[in-house]
This record gives structure tokens, sequence and C-alpha cells, in this order.
């Protein structure tokens, strides 16, 4: 019986977390956990992903670094049609803002092929004014991105 009860919590903390699919790792150390994930590695080869919830009239923030030694290391963050609305390269860091008229379900990948390196991201939402004349000056550039998303 106790068994069971270890099997449910890792599969929970699996589905939790997110996974490594078809991964190859070798000397990787690493979590994921809530709106963070990070990890480094001597080799990883394969991809993971984790849905990001967002709420409508919102920006979602990334805060990370990126950094790839040897081999291919990117992540991105995809809406539900697939289409990529934003792109991580290797050996970048920094804050990115997205913001969403449309609140939803969206999937944040970060893909390595024969990657040495290590990346560290943290996410959140942060809810804007729905009028741009109202929000902080920034929120025009945003929509103006925005746009380029989700056209009228």
């Amino acid at each position: 019986m106790p068994g069971k009860k270890v099997i449910a919590l890792l599969s929970a903390a699996l589905f939790l977390t997110g996974c490594w699919t078809g991964a190859v790792k070798i000397g990787f150390t690493g979590s994921a956990w809530g709106n963070k994930t990070n990890a480094s590695f001597a080799y990883l080869s394969g991809s993971w992903s984790k849905t990001i919830r967002v709420k409508a009239a919102a920006v979602l923030v990334f805060d990370y670094e990126l950094k790839s030694e040897s081999g291919e290391l990117k992540a991105k963050l995809v809406d539900p049609s697939g289409a990529v609305l934003l792109e991580f390269e290797a050996n970048t860091s920094g804050r990115e803002e997205v913001f969403f008229k449309e609140g939803g379900a969206f999937k944040f990948v970060i893909e390595a092929k024969k990657a040495k390196g290590s990346y560290r991201f943290e996410w959140f939402n942060k809810e804007v004014e729905k009028s741009t004349a109202q929000a902080p000056d920034q929120t025009a550039a945003w929509v103006a991105r925005a746009e380029n998303f989700f056209p009228s």
C-alpha cells in the first residue's frame, strides 16, 4: 500500500512540474516548480513544456538566463494554435514581457539538442488597465506588439 502512495505522489509531481520528453540527460541538476524552472547540465537533448495560464488584459513577464556552451538550446512561448509568441535564444538573459488581450492557456517550451549549459526562467502575470490611456506608458507598446499576435 505505501508503494501506491509513492507512485501517486511522483505522478502528481511530474504532472505539476512538466517533464522532459524524449530526453537524454547527463549531469542534469534542475528543478521545476510553480512559476520557476532552472537546470544545469553536461549534456541535454529533448524538450520540456509547461502550460501557463494567462488572464485577459494581462502581461506575462519572464525573467530568464539561457546559457549554452555547446549544442543548441532555446525556449519559446506558443499560443494554442501553435504560433510562436516569444523566443529565447541561447546565451541571452534579461526580462521579456508579452501583453495578452485575451486570456488562455499557453505553452512554454524549452528545447535542447546535444546541449551543454544551463537555464533559469521565472514568470508571472501582471494585470494592466484595460484602457491604454490609464495604463503605464509601456502598455501602448505592449498593445502594438499584441496586435501582431491577435489581429482584429
